[in-house]
């Protein structure tokens, strides 16, 4: 969360009381402001409240209900919470960055690919932490630039190579910033601009799509990556694209295990309740271009990968119409691998419903009306009770005995498609 420089909060979403201790009250003074930019290393699963209005009831084969994670045994979603959590996160203002106080619209892989002028992975070899000075609005700001540090390793668009330096607003606590950690490998989209992020204003490379724009995907996902952004290149090269032939990209990218958000996202922008709902791009769901030849793709894409991540309510809403038994078997053995896991996500609901659904239809609703009454009551759903629903629903639709789904690993949170709202 970032104040106005008069100290208000600006994000109506997130509100926070400008007198609130620490970091933020600097806001107040009359002294030279003086920020510690300090790097965004990790964000772990946190709460997230759902937006009082969804637009998930235009997507087909999906409906209003999310879940999040919570103590005690039960996931609640608490703006509140999230907000604390990033402001811990954040640390402190960004100096020199435009105010922003709301997260961006989401950005899937085509757009990133599209606004960039260079696609790298790299070596991030060292965070640099430059002191600076400057008058803005009159008013005296001292602060730490930072930089990330990069050795390409490959480029997929542009022609850099060699080392480069990236500023980057580190402090930023909302909308989330891009997070370069040390020592790792990352995949990063960039522009040039004369006026950068981070203190200073400094003109050289800047991460597109904040957040959004760092990824650190597994060996395995980054052949995904590769494959899908040089397509893209090459189709966003020849200028206007065909409609059809973006949904020929989105259906591969949805696909494959590593890009399925990527996908999945600009198919049915809806079923990611949390980051579609700070979508102001004007996305429109591109799911019903689909022929049944995607379908069959994505279908055997989920087979082959079952999501255990939050593109498994995605995917369910994709493929809802789609009749295949080893999709059936695919999705129990990704809410298998679900349940398996010590905390369930806020997406949980969303999953299970779309789960059911496939084996009784309608009748999913009435199974799960409790849950929902709770919910919307309360926007918190007891764990065990979600456990326990399960639990008699595989008894009484005899479920498909399958081996549970694994979830991927991640060793970085807080970018792409878990950046926080």
């Amino acid at each position: 969360m970032l104040l106005s420089l008069t100290g208000e909060a600006t994000c109506p979403r997130c509100k926070i009381e400008a007198a609130q201790p620490g970091p933020l009250s600097q806001v107040e003074t009359k002294e030279p402001r003086t920020f510690d930019r300090v790097g965004l290393q990790e964000a772990s699963s946190g709460t997230f409240s759902r937006p009082a209005v969804s637009n998930l009831a235009e997507t087909p084969g999906l409906e209003p209900g999310a879940s999040g994670p919570a103590k005690g045994g039960s996931m609640k979603l608490r703006r509140e919470s999230l907000v604390l959590f990033i402001l811990v996160l954040g640390h402190s203002l960004a100096a020199a960055a435009p105010v922003l106080a709301y997260p961006i619209s989401p950005q899937p892989l085509w757009k990133l690919t599209g606004e960039s002028e260079l696609v790298v992975v790299a070596e991030v070899q060292e965070i640099r932490r430059i002191p600076f000075k400057e008058k803005m609005n009159g008013e005296e700001w001292e602060g730490e630039r930072t930089v990330a540090v990069l050795r390409i390793l490959e480029s997929w668009k542009g022609n850099e190579n060699g080392t480069i330096e990236v500023p980057y607003p580190a402090g930023l606590s909302c909308p989330a910033p891009p997070v370069y950690i040390e020592g790792e490998t990352v995949l990063a989209f960039l522009e040039w601009a004369e006026k950068g992020w981070g203190g200073g204003g400094a003109t050289g490379w800047s991460t597109v799509g904040l957040s959004y724009g760092t990824l650190y995907p597994s060996r395995d996902e980054l052949s995904d990556f590769r494959e899908m952004v040089r397509k893209a290149v090459a189709l966003q090269a020849k200028g206007r694209v065909p409609g059809m032939a973006l949904v020929d990209w989105l259906a591969e990218a949805a696909a494959r295990p590593g890009t399925r958000w990527h996908g999945l996202y600009a198919l049915v922008p809806g079923s990611d309740e949390i980051r579609s709902y700070y979508d102001r791009s004007g996305t429109k769901a591109l799911n019903r271009k689909l022929t049944p030849a995607h379908l069959e793709r994505i279908a055997r894409g989920f087979i082959a990968s079952p999501s255990v991540d939050v593109t498994l309510p995605m995917a369910l809403a994709v493929l809802s119409d789609y009749r295949s038994k080893e999709v059936d078997e695919a999705a129990v053995s990704a809410m298998e691998g679900l349940y398996g896991q010590t905390r369930l996500p806020y997406w949980t609901l969303d999953s299970l419903r779309g789960v059911l659904r496939r084996f009784e239809g309608k009748g999913t609703d009435k199974r799960l009306a409790r849950l929902e009454a709770i919910y919307e009551k309360t926007y918190e759903v007891d764990e065990d009770e979600v456990r326990e629903v399960w639990r008699v629903a595989r008894r009484e639709l005899s479920l498909p005995k399958v081996v549970p789904a694994r979830a991927p690993e991640r060793k970085v949170w807080g970018v792409g498609e878990t950046t926080p709202d």
